[in-house]
């Protein structure tokens, strides 16, 4: 399977990598205020790049 963002050779069609899905939820009670505010950046900053990903076409839209 080509790699993502390249064309196929055979049908001459832009290839994409597969649609990835945000990440979701948040953090719950059982952490402490400290994890659950760094489980929350770091899923901020997954889904950013998922969507910088997309942006720029080497993922597929959902």
């Amino acid at each position: 399977m080509p790699g993502p963002n390249q064309m196929d050779e055979d049908t001459f069609a832009q290839t994409y990598s597969a649609a990835i899905a945000n990440v979701a939820g948040t953090a719950g009670a059982s952490y402490t205020s400290a994890e659950q505010a760094i489980i929350n950046n770091l899923v901020t900053a997954v889904n950013a790049l998922n969507a910088a990903l997309k942006q720029a076409g080497i993922t597929q839209q959902d």
